[in-house]
């Protein structure tokens, strides 16, 4: 008698363990990948971006969130492109300037990095610049 109760206890806890693996596989299958809404927020922005007006990264180096940045020294090479293909004057090349300066972010250490200006953001404020151009940094 005791024998059949315990293969009935041990028959009844291989069934609740299958049937628990079961359901656990069935919820991983469900679960479907959460996409990064930042990210492709950012992506469908820096794709809108392009074109000879607008700068571009050479190099791929994102910031911490993922972002695309680039070098100042990236930008300034860029500048006489946008600056020709907006149809801008000095004027508006001097407040870019500002613009470059104020969204350069400094290296997370002083050994190791080097500036960089978040790509995005540079060319949403090329847009601004444009649309205003009393703005200020």
């Amino acid at each position: 008698m005791k024998l059949r109760r315990n293969h009935w206890m041990a028959l009844l806890a291989t069934v609740i363990i299958g049937a628990g693996l079961v359901i656990i596989r069935h919820l991983q299958r469900q679960r479907l990948p959460v996409p990064n809404e930042n990210a492709a927020g950012v992506e469908l922005l820096v794709e809108a971006q392009a074109g000879a007006r607008y700068f571009h990264e050479t190099s791929r180096v994102p910031d911490k969130e993922g972002e695309p940045t680039i070098s100042p020294e990236e930008v300034r090479e860029q500048i006489p492109r946008v600056i020709r293909e907006r149809g801008w004057g000095s004027t508006e090349e001097a407040k870019l300037q500002k613009w470059i300066d104020h969204l350069t972010e400094e290296p997370a250490s002083r050994i190791v990095g080097s500036y960089r200006i978040n790509l995005a953001r540079l060319n949403l404020a090329l847009d601004q610049l444009h649309a205003s151009p009393e703005r200020r940094p």
